[in-house]
């Protein structure tokens, strides 16, 4: 892991948050019917419309250090390498459901016990997608045909991922 130029850029900013919401508010507004258990996984997540990026934290831990996932996405850690939080630059152009004026998109985070995954699912499913390894180990994007990101996708969460335990679960 190093530190890179995108992590001074989201570093330096200090953007007006026209679209903070907490996840929960969100999720209460829009899908009411879906229960509370999933809340538990994103802590925050900002939209900042001024600088067209996209912050999902996990946990209210600080992170110590960033790397470049692809060159869109930085996955941030803490102190003893457990993910903690992520950064999409551009998500306009990169995240489907984001690409007019006002965006429209979804998380809805998911975590299977069997096959220790936890998914970030960003659009209501899409027919055609492909999977497309990342410069960070068990980061994995799904895209759909137009290349636009759909699914994120943490391999071996319970050990990489600040938000999840096996304990927990």
């Amino acid at each position: 892991m190093s530190i890179n130029p995108i992590k001074k850029f989201f570093n330096k900013i200090k953007p007006n948050k026209k679209n903070k919401n907490e996840f929960s508010t969100k999720r209460d507004e829009h899908y009411p019917d879906r229960t509370d258990r999933k809340d538990r996984f994103i802590v925050d997540f900002t939209y900042y419309d001024d600088s067209d990026a996209l912050l999902v934290e996990f946990t209210r831990e600080p992170e110590d250090i960033c790397d470049e996932a692809t060159g869109y996405l930085l996955v941030c850690f803490n102190d003893i390498g457990k993910i903690v939080s992520i950064r999409i630059a551009s998500p306009s152009k990169y995240i489907r459901g984001i690409a007019s004026e006002k965006p429209s998109f979804t998380l809805n985070p998911t975590y299977d016990e069997e096959f220790d995954m936890f998914k970030i699912n960003f659009t209501d499913s899409v027919p055609m997608t492909i999977f497309r390894k990342t410069e960070v180990e068990g980061v994995e994007l799904e895209l759909d045909n137009e290349g636009r990101l759909v699914t994120l996708l943490f391999h071996n969460a319970s050990n990489k991922m600040s938000n999840i335990s096996k304990t927990s679960v």
